[in-house]
């Protein structure tokens, strides 16, 4: 009787346990669905500013919203296969940019490749959402631009600490296309994407880009890992 007793006070505590665990899941869904809508209303509102000329600027403009709540959605599922914990960056960095190439029929002739040297380099849930928006945007740009009178064409990510100690996380993006037109490099210029991305790495990130060409059009994300 007193194994048995002990035995159910043992069941009883981890029913607790779980259920508090089930609501911590549950509250963590709500808020990254909450803000997931919270994002896609802000994408709306800054389309509303594009300035649409012909049918032709209308469709393109639907389709880079569609993009970029595609890149929404694959921040979310693999944030909720994760159970919303903090996910690894180059794993995250690989699944989000393959997504976006996988929306273009070119995108199925790009090669990616991701190169971390650390691979104990994690990120949150909200610094995700963030750096999902920038990739998706990067990706989306590289396919429509720098590929669009190649055969093939190749993504390159590397990911590294700024100093051995510090949470400063460097990631640049390149690829072999033609480069950024001055006026990105200026920056005086740049249409919804750029201010995509600019907002993004700003708030969430609390980190900066830069735009660089080095045989091909390269972007410099940096950012702190969150504690």
């Amino acid at each position: 009787m007193r194994q048995l007793s002990q035995d159910n006070l043992r069941l009883l505590a981890q029913a607790r346990r779980d259920a508090e665990t089930k609501t911590l899941l549950l509250n963590e869904v709500n808020h990254r669905v909450k803000n997931n809508i919270a994002s896609i209303i802000g994408l709306l509102e800054m389309e509303t500013e594009r300035e649409i000329k012909s049918p032709v600027d209308y469709q393109l403009a639907l389709t880079d919203l569609r993009n970029r709540i595609s890149g929404l959605a694959a921040v979310h599922d693999i944030l909720s296969s994760s159970q919303w914990s903090p996910v690894q960056l180059d794993h995250f960095v690989r699944k989000i940019i393959e997504n976006a190439a996988s929306s273009s029929p070119l995108g199925r002739k790009v090669t990616i490749g991701i190169f971390s040297q650390d691979k104990n380099l994690w990120i949150n849930a909200r610094q995700a959402t963030a750096l999902g928006l920038i990739l998706n945007e990067l990706t989306t740009n590289s396919i429509r631009h720098a590929f669009l009178d190649k055969e093939k064409g190749t993504i390159t990510v590397t990911i590294r600490k700024e100093e051995k100690n510090s949470n400063r996380v460097r990631l640049c993006f390149a690829d072999d296309g033609p480069g950024w037109p001055q006026e990105i490099l200026d920056g005086t210029g740049g249409n919804v994407g750029m201010q995509v991305m600019r907002l993004s790495v700003v708030s969430p990130l609390n980190g900066e880009i830069k735009f660089e060409n080095h045989n091909g059009a390269t972007a410099i994300v940096t950012f702190n890992l969150a504690p």
